[in-house]
């Protein structure tokens, strides 16, 4: 099969398509809608706990009658984030949770998983279920996972609920096939960068309470009684982090705000994409996680460096110094720390004792010898969704984790489809070189992608099991990317 692309004068009359349907004021009444959907569904969450099933059953018909879906699946992606731990999806011991539905007898059912299948129903009903075509090789492997991991978990001898638990997230990616149908265009994916907006400022408050309150959470507002996470701390010095509770959200308003940069047709305001770029990195910087710093440097370098927007670079480093300055002069937050914790890495890196170094030796040491050892279990074909994925998996580790549930042969066959997927971005890339607006949106979602390897191959699995706000990420980056191609830019000849 050979993948070629239509004429430059074929993409230049598709620039036209990218504002279809953009309305500042439609986008100005989104945001304030979603703001008031955030206030309410935070107070049923947290204090007015048993309406929680009605409510949610509520939203479900707004999700199967609206022609607006981009709202709603940015509502979900967002509170499956757990924004400031408003959104509890995994703490038994809370009582202010999102709820469970248990419809049918020994089964129940999340909140997600009901927006799955009446997002999924619903583009059937549509007809408007949709392969992706640029996603393509990830899809393909999406499916020969499952039926690999199905295969092992027969073989390994799997009780069928512990099957059910771990192929429920992964199934979520076939939440793509309905989006791209469901979808208008580019400008849904934009729409979505700004009705976050709400969720992404109560982020950025929440690390700001965490420094000066010295608390949790600002769940803990709203619902005295509160249980959830731990504080993040330094390993090393003891200093309270104040992390990102809703760094997926974070991460995507950063991949909005350099596509803004580039195209001053979509920008509701004239300095909204320095807004967003300064104010997520703004985020990952006051949380000093090192990984995060990284995949963000990944994926501004990768933008100014094929975009040459020098002065762009340039305000923007000014505005990041301006910011820590003023931290610094009044005292409330110490950058010595986040630089201390990137240049230690390094030094350890050089000095060669990286393996005793902090958080990341911990993963090698120990998490990953524990990992390995369920490895052995089934080598060639993995544990697939068998229990033994439940015992030997960790989040810190991604090749590790595919190793485990598909062994080498899944390994390696995933290894190739994510070269396949850069080549096949790139060469879209190459076709855009005269069409500006096209190419500097789909940039920042190459360069978001490229970034998640860099995390996949050290110590971040972006390519989750369990964790359905990085699967709700990955299908927003692949159908941001769709949207692109959605006038047949693309096609398979």
């Amino acid at each position: 099969m050979k993948d070629r692309f239509i004429s430059n004068r074929q993409i230049s009359n598709y620039g036209n398509d990218l504002l279809d349907g953009f309305s500042k004021k439609s986008i100005y009444a989104e945001i304030f809608q979603m703001t008031m959907l955030l206030i309410i569904s935070a107070l049923v969450v947290n204090v007015f706990t048993p309406i929680r099933g009605p409510f949610f059953f509520f939203l479900y018909i707004f999700v199967w009658r609206t022609r607006r879906d981009y709202f709603w699946f940015a509502f979900f992606f967002a509170i499956s984030n757990e924004p400031a731990n408003l959104f509890l999806t995994s703490s038994v011991e809370s009582t202010a949770r999102l709820p469970i539905f248990n419809i049918l007898p020994s089964t129940s059912f999340s909140v997600f998983d009901l927006y799955f299948f009446v997002i999924l129903f619903k583009a059937l009903h549509l007809k408007k279920l949709q392969w992706p075509i640029l996603s393509d090789p990830f899809y393909k492997f999406v499916f020969f996972s499952f039926l690999l991991g199905s295969f092992s978990a027969i073989l390994l001898g799997t009780p069928f609920t512990v099957y059910i638990k771990n192929i429920r997230a992964i199934s979520y990616y076939l939440i793509a096939l309905s989006l791209i149908g469901l979808f208008k265009n580019f400008t849904d994916i934009i729409k979505i960068g700004y009705v976050l907006v709400p969720f992404f400022i109560i982020v950025l408050f929440d690390q700001f309470y965490s420094l000066f309150a010295g608390s949790l959470t600002i769940a803990e507002i709203i619902n005295p009684v509160y249980v959830g996470s731990e504080k993040v701390t330094d390993i090393m010095t003891g200093a309270i982090r104040p992390v990102m509770r809703g760094v997926y959200i974070v991460f995507f308003e950063l991949i909005i705000g350099l596509t803004l940069l580039g195209n001053r047709q979509f920008r509701l305001t004239k300095n909204i994409a320095s807004i967003f770029i300064g104010v997520s990195v703004l985020s990952i910087i006051l949380s000093g996680t090192r990984s995060w710093i990284v995949i963000y440097f990944v994926i501004v370098f990768i933008y100014f460096k094929n975009t040459k927007q020098i002065k762009a670079l340039l305000s923007l480093t000014i505005l990041t110094s301006i910011v820590a300055f003023l931290f610094a002069l009044l005292g409330t937050f110490d950058f010595n720390f986040v630089i201390t914790r990137i240049f230690s890495f390094v030094d350890a890196i050089i000095s060669g004792e990286l393996l005793n170094y902090s958080t990341f030796g911990s993963r090698i040491n120990n998490e990953l010898k524990y990992l390995l050892a369920g490895v052995k279990i089934s080598p060639i074909f993995g544990v697939g969704f068998s229990n033994y994925l439940l015992i030997y998996y960790t989040d810190d580790l991604g090749v590790p984790n595919t190793l485990l549930a598909f062994g080498v042969v899944g390994l390696i066959l995933f290894i190739l489809v994510l070269i396949l997927m850069i080549f096949k971005i790139k060469a879209l890339l190459n076709s855009f070189t005269d069409s500006k607006s096209e190419f500097k949106s789909l940039l920042p979602f190459y360069g978001a992608f490229v970034g998640m390897l860099f995390g996949y191959f050290t110590t971040l699995d972006f390519f989750n099991f369990f964790m359905q706000e990085k699967v709700f990420f990955i299908v927003l980056l692949f159908v941001g990317m769709e949207m692109i191609l959605k006038k047949n830019i693309y096609i398979f000849k």
